[in-house]
C-alpha cells in the first residue's frame, strides 16, 4: 500500500546523524516546529529543489522488517517502493541524490559488528529450524 511519500519527517533533536553537520544544517534551515512538512515546501523553506539522501537509511525504510529478507527478499515490492518514493519525490518538483557512503568507519564499526552479530544470529535460527 501506500506509504504517504508527500511529506518529510525530519529528524528529532535527540537523533544521531551519520554525516557530519546535517542535523545542524537542518536545524538552520527549518524552523523548531517544523518537523513534519510538505515535500512542496520544500524549495520555499530551503531555497533549493535537490534534497540529499542517506541511502542505506532509505533502504531500510523502504524494505520494512517484515518483508523477508532470510528467503532471498521481496525485490519487486522493494522495487515498487522505491518507485513511489521517487514518483513523489518528482511530483513535489524536487530533485535526489542518494548517497551510499561506502565502508564502515572507525566511527560506527562497534554498531556494525553489533549488527551483523544480530543478522548471523537470526541466520542461525533459521538454518537450525530448517
Amino acid at each position: 500500500g501506500k506509504r504517504g511519500w508527500n511529506s518529510l519527517s525530519v529528524v528529532s533533536p535527540r537523533s544521531r546523524m551519520g554525516v557530519k553537520g546535517l542535523h545542524s544544517y537542518l536545524e538552520r534551515k527549518l524552523s523548531a516546529d517544523a518537523y513534519r512538512l510538505p515535500l512542496s515546501e520544500l524549495p520555499r523553506r530551503t531555497g533549493s529543489d535537490v534534497v540529499v539522501v542517506d541511502g542505506m537509511a532509505l533502504i531500510r525504510r523502504l524494505y520494512p522488517m517484515d518483508f523477508d529478507w532470510v528467503g532471498g527478499g521481496q525485490f519487486q515490492a522493494l522495487y515498487l517502493s522505491v518507485g513511489e518514493f521517487v514518483r513523489a519525490w518528482s511530483a513535489a518538483g524536487l530533485r535526489l541524490i542518494v548517497f551510499f557512503d561506502g565502508g564502515v568507519d572507525e566511527a560506527k564499526l562497534s554498531e556494525w559488528l553489533s549488527r551483523r552479530s544480530r543478522d548471523l544470529a537470526t541466520c542461525e535460527k533459521v538454518a537450525a529450524a530448517v
